[in-house]
C-alpha cells in the first residue's frame, strides 16, 4: 500500500512539474531578439548609415536611450510613431518654406513633447515644440486668456523653425542650435567661451545637465524613426485629422456652436482641429486668428459668411502653400485662373448676400464647357467622372495633354466640381 502511494505521489509531482514549464509561442521566438541589447558596433554602424546633417554620434548614453525606446518603452514608442502620421506632414510642409533646415530637425518635437499637442512641462513649456510663454511671444505667438498659439500645430511649427534658423545662423552648427533651443543661446555662448571650442562634445560639460542629455535624446529619436521596424515596433496609427483641411483667418467673434451649425462639423471635431482656443469661441482680433476646418466645410462656412477672401491655406494642394484661393460654384480655383474666365463678374455675383433664407445657388454653371480663350476650354468635372472618361471621348485630347495643361498629379486627380483646362 505504501509503495502504491509513493508511486502515485511521484506521478502527481511529475505532472505538476510538466505543466509548470512555461510555453514559448512562435511569436515570442520571432520577437525575442528585441529583448537583448544591441552591441555597440551594431548601433554605431546603424547610426553611421542614417543620412543626417546633425552628426549622430554614438555614446553610451545614446545607447541607453535607444534601449528605452526599443525595449523598455515599446508601447509608448509605438504611440509616438503613430502620431507622426498626424504631425509630420505639417512639419514637412513648413520645411518646404525653410529648405535650409535639415529634414531630421522635425525629430526634435519627439523629445520635446512626444508629439502631444497639449503637452505641458513642469516648467510651463507648452505644445508640440514646448515653448515657454515669453519665448513664444518673442516668436510672434499669442498667449493670453482666450488663446494659446503654442498649441497650434501650424503656427508653433513655423515659430520653432524660425527660432531654430536664427540659432543656426548664430552658431553655424545644428547641434549647437539644438542645444541652444533647450537651454537658451546665452548658456551656449558661455560654454563656448569657457571651453574655447565650438564642438558640442568638447563644451558639453559647461552646459546644464539637461542639455548634456538633450543631444543624445535627439540622436536616439532619429534612430527610432529610421530603425523601428528592425525591432518589431508597430506604429499605432492615428487618424490624419489635419489631412484635407483648410485654414482661414477669422477677425470677428465667432462661437464654435455657430461654426458647427453652419457646417455640420461637430463641436468635438472643431476643438480637436483648433487646440489653441481656450474656450469654445474665436475672440475678436484685429490681426485675426486661424481657424482650421475640413476643406469642403471651410468653403461652405466662408461662403455663407461672405468672407471667402479670408481663406489662407489648404492642405489639399500643399504645393501651393498659402496661395490665395477662392471658392466658386462649389469648387476651388486659383485666382489667376478665375481672372482668365470671361464670365467671371457674372458668376461671382451668385455668392453675394448669402445669409438669406432661400436656398443658395452654389452651382451656377449649367454647361460643362466654359470658353476662356482661343487655345483652351475650362471643363467642370462631374460626379463619378475620371480623366480617362474625357480621353475616351477623343474630343478633349490625350491624357498627356490634360496632365500637361493642368499640372495634374495622378495620385490626387481632379475632384467633382473642379475646373480643368482642355484643348479646344
Amino acid at each position: 500500500m505504501n509503495k502504491i502511494m509513493i508511486v502515485t505521489m511521484r506521478l502527481i509531482i511529475c505532472i505538476v512539474v510538466l505543466f509548470s514549464i512555461p510555453t514559448i509561442t512562435v511569436a515570442e521566438i520571432h520577437n525575442s531578439h528585441y529583448k537583448s541589447r544591441m552591441t555597440k558596433s551594431e548601433l554605431q554602424h546603424r547610426l553611421d548609415n542614417i543620412p543626417s546633417e546633425v552628426p549622430l554620434r554614438y555614446t553610451e548614453e545614446v545607447h541607453q536611450i535607444v534601449d528605452t525606446y526599443i525595449r523598455g518603452y515599446r508601447r509608448g514608442s509605438e504611440r509616438i510613431l503613430g502620431r507622426t502620421n498626424v504631425f509630420f506632414p505639417i512639419f514637412d510642409l513648413e520645411l518646404e518654406n525653410n529648405t535650409h533646415i535639415p529634414d531630421e530637425i522635425k525629430h526634435l518635437a519627439i523629445i520635446e513633447s512626444s508629439l502631444e499637442v497639449h503637452a505641458v512641462s513642469r516648467t510651463g513649456a507648452v505644445g508640440l515644440w514646448q515653448f515657454m510663454k515669453e519665448t513664444a511671444k518673442i516668436q510672434g505667438l499669442s498667449v493670453n486668456g482666450d488663446v494659446d498659439e503654442r498649441k497650434d500645430p501650424y503656427l508653433s511649427t513655423k515659430a520653432a523653425y524660425k527660432y531654430l534658423s536664427r540659432l543656426h545662423n548664430e552658431f553655424g552648427d545644428w547641434t549647437l542650435a539644438l542645444a541652444a533651443y533647450n537651454c537658451g543661446p546665452g548658456n551656449v555662448r558661455k560654454a563656448i567661451r569657457k571651453s574655447q571650442s565650438r564642438d558640442f562634445w568638447k563644451l558639453e560639460k559647461f552646459l546644464p545637465k539637461e542639455t548634456r542629455r538633450y543631444i543624445p535624446k535627439f540622436i536616439a529619436a532619429s534612430y527610432l524613426m529610421n530603425y523601428y521596424d528592425f525591432h518589431q515596433l508597430t506604429p499605432r496609427v492615428e487618424a490624419p485629422i489635419f489631412e484635407q483641411t483648410a485654414i482661414a483667418r477669422i477677425y470677428d467673434y465667432t462661437t464654435f456652436s455657430e461654426i458647427s451649425r453652419m457646417t455640420g462639423v461637430s463641436m468635438s471635431a472643431i476643438k480637436t482641429l483648433n487646440p489653441s482656443f481656450r474656450g469654445n469661441y474665436i475672440p475678436i482680433s484685429t490681426k485675426g486668428y486661424l481657424l482650421t476646418l475640413p476643406e469642403e466645410q471651410m468653403f461652405q462656412f466662408l461662403v455663407l459668411k461672405n468672407k471667402i477672401e479670408n481663406l489662407e491655406f489648404t492642405l489639399a494642394n500643399p504645393q501651393k502653400s498659402f496661395e490665395k484661393t477662392i471658392i466658386y460654384s462649389g469648387f476651388q480655383l486659383r485666382r489667376a485662373e478665375l481672372e482668365s474666365l470671361n464670365k467671371m463678374p457674372t458668376l461671382l455675383n451668385v455668392v453675394k448676400n448669402p445669409l438669406q433664407n432661400e436656398t443658395l445657388d452654389l452651382n451656377p454653371i449649367t454647361s460643362p464647357r466654359i470658353r476662356s480663350n482661343e487655345e483652351v476650354i475650362y471643363y467642370k468635372m462631374k460626379i463619378g467622372e475620371s480623366l480617362t472618361d474625357l480621353v475616351g471621348r477623343r474630343e478633349y485630347g490625350t491624357l498627356e495633354d490634360i496632365i500637361d495643361l493642368n499640372d495634374i498629379d495622378l495620385n490626387h486627380p481632379p475632384r467633382p466640381g473642379e475646373l480643368i483646362k482642355i484643348k479646344k
